[in-house]
């Protein structure tokens, strides 16, 4: 299993496949430089962070949900996928054209 070439971590990630099949991304764990402008979001109750990426930065990636991660990392959100971590709390959502330091 690879991740798709459009991944914001396809460089440098890596799907790990464990013995009973599940998967896991291993990842370098990212920083927003302090000169990177983003934008302010409060989180609203059931809402993901990759459908907040998704309203953020759809039409400027093929897939913007992948970049919940990167939002997850900036914000310091250990487990995206638990809503009680940033229900209620204003995040940053960086802007687009500013996330090209990721490749570099």
């Amino acid at each position: 299993m690879e991740l798709h070439k459009d991944n914001p971590y396809s460089e440098n990630g890596k799907i790990v496949v464990f013995d009973d099949g599940t998967t896991e991304l291993d990842r370098p764990q990212v920083s927003l430089p302090s000169n990177v402008p983003f934008y302010s979001y409060l989180v609203k109750e059931g809402e993901y962070l990759d459908q907040i990426c998704k309203k953020y930065y759809d039409g400027k990636a093929d897939y913007p949900e992948w970049y919940s991660l990167i939002v997850a990392d900036i914000n310091n959100i250990d487990l995206p996928l638990d809503q009680s971590s940033y229900v209620g709390k204003t995040i940053k959502i960086p802007f687009f054209q500013y996330l090209e330091f990721l490749n570099t």
